[in-house]
């Protein structure tokens, strides 16, 4: 290759610009070319430290091909090219990936083999001159060369370019043949895959990938002892292969998992030596690779649709965990936008998929867990959607991070776990790294915001959260005189009454646990089954329901409240008017006092806040565990719950029928829809270690026991006792502080009582107003 430095000029090399792309289709590719697999200059599969970073680059380009311009120029000799944007960051991302493509010519490390035209591009490298110049918003480059040969692959590669920007992954899927005119260099003969053969391709990937996945993960996870178990699994499996017997006219093993083993090797040596991130990194070209094999010869396995999500999942997941909110300006969120709508787009193919695999693939089990987990995913999506409509960034940021963990969960599920040492263990012979503080937090984790912000038409005033807390504590705005809010949400502990199921007046029960009003002013919706969007609406159910104050109308609460001189007073000074005691008024109150009721500054927090000592070592393992087995799904940080879940999503669990979990039908009792059956709000896990007893009918004793059915009946997951002994050292660190209250002295009665005399179920009448 020769590169021309007049002007200013960048020693790139033009031909590959915008040429990398992840392979989701491709033609037949035959046994390694060049070097030793693996190796610097091989053309079979190796590790290829910066291939996730260029693909993310790519793929930003190719979602926002609709910002680009270029035009191409023929000449005698080759082709001027220029690629643009006025977007600044498209145009940044256009010379960084030319930047990129020019280390890897210069390193000979071609992308896109299995495209025919750029694997002769590649092989013609040498034989073309370059000049390339900075313009504004990108890029100016003249491709030359005297052989003619490698003039008709410079124009014919200027086209396909051409065909990205236009297109974007429309494109970026196909495959692009060499011109009948250009001989293509070493050509790979094709063989004719007949049903026989892909039924066997197609087994034999699943086969593959149940021992590849979890050598995938744990290595992701850092866990030593288990990787070095499923990657020793995964080597055996392929020595197996290679040396079985190989039908004559299928031609299929060499070209789908040829180079894998030295790959899996040398993921081996790495995680024996405790570089395991370095081991993951191997391994996960693997999946994309055979990908691209697999459809090149027209096998159409159904976890290929997964790896063309994760790729466009990754170019939305990466850029968001490093954002800051406060720059995330208009252009950002049309990208999002445009991000969030492919990536909607793929997870519809997705979703249209039949995941079955004769022979192999998901057993009957796994395949009765795809629907939650793939629902899981949709709602991800969804609310990353609903997020870009609201147009908060910091929101937005968060959701589009948390698209990532239930796809994560659903990839996992492929995987046959069975035989390793469990994925989170904390036992002898696990690696140093897990048993200290990690670095740092999981992808999209925060700490609780210093302050709950109030709906813009209540003012903060502390006359406000002062009437607020006394009718919080007043029990006279309950049927009997003896249930107040705080009887039920005991702000002098842990925000509920430690009852199985709350009791209110007349000693009657309802059937739900009381939740913690602890952090309630984070939560999107209030009650178990989100009746209520707002803490001002929420004030005012507990007043009428039977079983909690037992009021027969708001109108009775309020001539109650009108009796007491010290309470129209404080209404008169808080709201003005002439008759400011209503119900609107007294909900607004006791909404603000909640709003102050929350308990930032956990060690949690102080830990996401970089006070990387302020965990134990057992703590740090169980925030691991929590996202690495799945919790972190439903209860994601940093209040730890809020989102609508299916609550048991495995129904025939024994923790099922010994809880009574599914007598409940959660929020359809609320929405009369059946599709919200067994759909509960997720309470948050902050202060979850004072609110015994557990779930929503309150039928876990302990902390320890609900860890396990959680486990059981959400995760599919059969926790051993350090699991479940770290993730509830981790679920401690979330607890407090709490924020000093008072007890308030309650206005006094005009001299008598404002409670009627005989039964206080005859009380209907309202009181005149003053």
């Amino acid at each position: 290759m020769r590169v021309s430095k007049n002007q200013r000029r960048l020693k790139v090399w033009p031909a590959v610009l915008m040429a990398f792309a992840l392979p989701m289709t491709a033609p037949a590719q035959g046994p390694a070319r060049g070097g030793p697999p693996g190796g610097v200059m091989g053309r079979g599969m190796g590790r290829d430290a910066s291939m996730a970073a260029d693909q993310a680059g790519f793929h930003f380009l190719l979602l926002n091909h609709g910002s680009i311009e270029r035009s191409v120029t023929e000449l005698p000799d080759g082709v001027r090219t220029q690629t643009t944007s006025a977007d600044a960051e498209v145009a940044a991302q256009i010379r960084t990936h030319v930047a990129a493509m020019h280390r890897r010519m210069e390193q000979g490390r071609p992308v896109r083999r299995w495209d025919p035209l750029m694997a002769a591009l590649f092989e013609k490298a040498d034989l073309v001159d370059l000049e390339i110049a900075e313009i504004p918003g990108g890029i100016e480059a003249t491709e030359t060369s005297t052989d003619p040969e490698t003039i008709a692959l410079i124009q014919e590669h200027a086209k396909v370019v051409s065909g990205f920007v236009a297109r974007g992954f429309a494109e970026a899927q196909l495959s692009h043949p060499t011109s009948g005119a250009i001989r293509e260099s070493k050509p790979t003969p094709r063989t004719e895959t007949q049903p026989q053969a892909k039924q066997r391709l197609l087994k034999q990937s699943a086969e593959f990938d149940r021992v590849y996945i979890p050598a995938l993960a744990l290595t992701n996870q850092g866990l030593q002892k288990p990787s070095l178990e499923a990657l020793t699994r995964l080597r055996e499996w392929l020595v197996a292969m290679r040396e079985g017997p190989v039908e004559a006219t299928s031609g299929d093993r060499p070209s789908l998992f040829d180079g894998a083993e030295q790959v899996v090797s040398e993921s081996i040596r790495l995680a024996q030596a405790g570089e395991l991130l370095k081991a993951h990194a191997t391994l996960e070209p693997l999946r994309e690779q055979l990908a691209a094999r697999r459809r090149a010869s027209d096998v159409d396995y159904p976890l290929d649709v997964l790896s063309d999500y994760h790729a466009v999942m990754e170019a939305i997941v990466k850029p968001a965990k490093d954002a800051d909110a406060s720059r995330l300006d208009a252009a950002a969120f049309e990208r999002l936008r445009q991000q969030a709508a492919a990536a909607a787009s793929v997870w519809a193919r997705v979703e249209q998929t039949n995941f079955h695999v004769e022979g192999a693939g998901p057993r009957d089990e796994q395949l009765q867990q795809l629907e939650s987990l793939i629902r899981a995913n949709r709602e991800a999506i969804s609310r990353l959607n609903q997020a870009l409509r609201g147009g908060d960034a910091a929101q937005v940021l968060a959701a589009a991070v948390g698209i990532k963990p239930p796809f994560a969960k659903l990839y996992m599920s492929f995987g046959d776990f069975t035989g390793l040492t469990k994925r989170a263990s904390s036992a002898a012979g696990a690696p140093a790294a897990p048993n200290a503080p990690p670095s740092q937090l999981p992808d999209g984790w925060s700490a609780l915001p210093a302050s709950a912000e109030p709906p813009g038409e209540v003012p903060a005033s502390n006359d406000l959260t002062e009437l607020g807390k006394q009718l919080f504590f007043e029990p006279r705005i309950s049927l009997t005189g003896t249930v107040s809010c705080n009887s039920c949400h005991n702000v002098m502990e842990g925000g509920d009454d430690g009852r199985t199921t709350s009791m209110g007046v007349l000693g009657r029960t309802g059937t739900r646990n009381s939740p913690t009003v602890w952090n309630a002013a984070f939560m999107p919706t209030q009650f178990w089954d989100g009746r209520a969007v707002t803490l001002e609406e929420q004030a005012g159910g507990p007043m009428l329901a039977s079983p909690e104050m037992g009021m027969s109308s708001h109108d009775l609460v309020v001539s109650r409240l009108r009796l007491v001189p010290g309470y129209v007073e404080a209404f008169r000074k808080t709201f003005g008017g002439d008759d400011p005691v209503s119900i609107e008024n007294t909900t607004k109150a006791i909404a603000a006092f909640e709003r102050t009721l929350i308990t930032p500054g956990s060690r949690y927090d102080r830990y996401a806040a970089g006070e990387t000592s302020a965990l134990t070592q057992q703590e740090a393992r169980g925030m691991q565990h929590f996202e690495q087995v799945g919790c972190a799904s439903c209860h994601a940080a940093p209040l730890f719950g809020g989102e609508f879940n299916e609550f048991p999503t495995m129904a025939d669990d024994l923790f099922v029928q010994r809880h009574r979990l599914t007598e409940d039908r959660g929020r359809e009792l609320a929405t009369g829809d059946e599709a919200d059956r067994y759909r509960f709000k997720t309470p948050t896990l902050r202060n979850i270690t004072l609110t015994a007893p557990y779930l929503h009918n309150g039928s876990a004793a302990t902390l320890e026991e609900t860890v396990r059915l959680m486990g059981a009946v959400q995760l599919g997951e059969d926790l051993d006792d350090a699991q479940v002994a770290d993730l509830v050292a981790f679920l401690g660190s979330l607890e407090g502080p709490f924020p000093e209250i008072a007890i308030p002295h309650l206005p006094s009665r005009a001299g008598e009582s404002i409670l009627p005399a005989g039964d206080p179920e005859s009380e209907t009448g309202a009181a005149p107003r003053p």
